[in-house]
């Protein structure tokens, strides 16, 4: 019976099977159709779905603006269409309004989505959300600072200049909440191995109190640029010129006068065109007071800045002044040479009775100076009788140091006998 049932089987899938494969192509056309013919309606899940803001000129008008910190952007809605639709639905085709006309006054709202397809045959069959909430805040404007922040280093010998802004500050819209967290709007500027000017325009970024980078949406409308001109000039290190300083410091006391002056820096970095700056070998000091000094001073002292050149440390530098008395001189010829503490019942003879003089020192201590100042002995302390070689020495001078006061003998012979 088996066996049977399984020739008669055979028998028909081999038997007429041209007929049988036309049957076939016909059953699968007219099930196309059918499909084709009826377009079934399915499901589609169209994602990040743009949600549209309006009234915000209603807003506007108020004096108040939506906060975009949180706020939410899209959601996913599920659309249900004929079959053969759903290659035309995109999140293009979807529309979602949160309708912010009836707002009047700044706080935080829950408001409802209004979705729709704008596509026939087509129907929202749901919405990931049905509410968005929004804060909404006092539309404030603010000047905001601009600054230029510099990167990277020009080529070797060359400067980058303060860079010169088309405007120093910019005004700003939005939410007060947002806009008090901006302290400044900066641009990064690339120098790099630059050694040419430019003037080029650059988008700004707005800066809050630490730092970080504040989104460009929570302005109304968008962020200024500014236009940076970048002015690139030669560099070259120069001397202050040695030779002049001392001449330059001026009001010494009198009777005092400058000895030497150490400069820090003693040379400095200066900038300009190529053609200023390869005039130049040296800087000067301008003319600067000591302030009737009469002892060394530390001072600050002015560059004479040539026209046309800019020095990069400043135009002042540090000045030590050695400021020391005028020297004087005088001298004396045959000073009297005198035998002093001679023992009792001795008489002594010296060789040499005077010498000349020499006293150096300062002017207001040598000026005034007579013979009567300079008195020349011998040391006769516990000597007896006999002959001595004995040194020339001179009594202290007031204001002389005992190496200004030179003495034309070093040494004489004196005899010393008994009376």
């Amino acid at each position: 019976m088996k066996k049977d049932l399984l020739k008669r089987a055979k028998k028909a899938l081999t038997t007429n099977w041209p007929l049988k494969l036309v049957a076939l192509l016909f059953a699968a056309a007219l099930w196309a159709y059918v499909i084709s013919s009826e377009n079934p309606v399915r499901p589609l899940e169209v994602e990040n779905v743009r949600i549209s803001y309006t009234g915000i000129d209603s807003l506007t008008a108020r004096g108040l603006t939506v906060d975009k910190r949180d706020l939410q952007e899209t959601v996913d809605v599920t659309v249900a269409a004929g079959q053969q639709y759903h290659k035309n639905i995109t999140a293009d085709n979807v529309r979602v309004v949160a309708d912010l006309s009836d707002i009047s006054a700044k706080g935080t709202y829950e408001i409802k989505l209004q979705t729709s397809v704008m596509t026939i045959n087509a129907s929202v069959k749901r919405v990931t959300t049905t509410t968005v909430q929004v804060k909404v805040d006092d539309l404030v404007q603010r000047t905001i600072p601009v600054r230029c922040i510099l990167e990277g280093e020009p080529q070797e010998g060359y400067y980058v200049s303060q860079p010169v802004l088309s405007a120093e500050s910019i005004v700003i819209s939005g939410a007060r909440d947002e806009l008090e967290q901006i302290v400044e709007a900066v641009c990064h500027i690339s120098v790099d191995g630059i050694s040419q000017s430019s003037k080029t325009s650059h988008v700004l970024e707005l800066l809050s109190a630490d730092g970080e980078v504040a989104p460009s949406y929570i302005v109304d409308g968008s962020v200024p640029s500014v236009i940076v001109e970048l002015n690139v000039l030669s560099k070259k290190t120069v001397p202050i010129d040695q030779q002049t300083v001392k001449d330059r410091v001026t009001s010494v006391k009198d009777g005092y006068e400058v000895v030497g002056v150490t400069l820090n820096p003693a040379e400095v970095e200066i900038v300009g065109s190529e053609e200023a700056l390869s005039k130049i070998e040296a800087i000067q000091l301008r003319p600067f007071s000591a302030e009737n000094a009469d002892k060394s001073v530390l001072l600050s002292a002015e560059l004479q800045i040539p026209e046309g050149v800019e020095v990069l440390s400043g135009a002042k530098v540090d000045a030590y002044v050695q400021i020391a008395e005028i020297q004087g001189q005088q001298h004396f010829t045959g000073v009297e040479i005198n035998a002093v503490n001679l023992g009792s019942g001795l008489r002594a003879t010296l060789q040499t009775r005077s010498a000349d003089v020499t006293v150096s020192g300062g002017l207001s201590a040598v000026r005034g100076l007579t013979r009567k100042n300079v008195v020349l002995y011998v040391d006769l302390t516990g000597l007896s009788e006999g002959s001595y070689v004995l040194p020339v020495r001179a009594e202290e001078i007031a204001g002389v140091d005992a190496s200004g006061v030179s003495v034309g003998v070093d040494s004489i012979t004196v005899t010393i006998r008994r009376r």
